[in-house]
């Protein structure tokens, strides 16, 4: 098994860091205010992992047919209010990409 490239490793952390703001924002749901904000982590989320997979994962066409089915389905499972808030849709999207190598 190989290491994951830097730019892996770097989407890893950044989908990581966007679910825990996306758990922020349920915590902050409590006080009111949390689902006004919860699309700005689902926006950053599908331009920046959208493009990485667009971009370096794909198969030098655009994207590959499993790269735009996963990317869908994780950006509509992110859309579900609270459910978006407490799953880590895009860690886990990186985590099986990396995994895919």
């Amino acid at each position: 098994m190989s290491f994951p490239s830097p730019g892996s490793t770097m989407m890893f952390f950044l989908a990581a860091i966007l679910d825990l703001i996306g758990l922020a924002c349920l915590v902050l749901d409590f006080v009111g205010i949390g689902f006004g904000i919860s699309f700005i982590p689902d926006l950053l989320g599908g331009v920046f992992l959208g493009s990485w997979l667009y971009f370096v994962r794909g198969d030098g066409m655009g994207f590959g047919g499993t790269s735009a089915k996963k990317l869908m389905g994780f950006t509509g499972g992110e859309l579900i209010p609270a459910l978006g808030d407490i799953a880590p849709f895009w860690t886990i999207l990186v985590i099986m990409e990396i995994l895919q190598d």
